[in-house]
């Protein structure tokens, strides 16, 4: 399981590397993280193991966005508020 959410999140965040792309992304981690908040059963300590990864999901999601922010790729160009 903790692959399998490693790998989806990952998958998430890197299929497109568009900001809207990353937004979308920590949306439905979020959601996940949330569902997971508000389920009563912890499902032997499993429960408590994804939402370790999904926090730190949202803490890659964060990190990325703010790199992409500061950097520029080939194809972008300069960055907004670069002359």
């Amino acid at each position: 399981m903790k692959t399998a959410l490693i790998l989806l999140v990952s998958t998430l965040a890197l299929v497109s590397p568009a900001l809207a792309d990353m937004k979308g992304a920590k949306n439905h981690v979020e959601r996940a993280l949330q569902e997971l908040q508000n389920s009563t059963t912890d499902k032997g300590g499993h429960r408590v193991e994804a939402m370790k990864h999904l926090k730190a999901a949202l803490a890659a999601i964060d990190a990325g966005v703010a790199f992409d922010r500061a950097n520029v790729t080939k194809s972008e160009g300069k960055k907004k508020g670069q002359k």
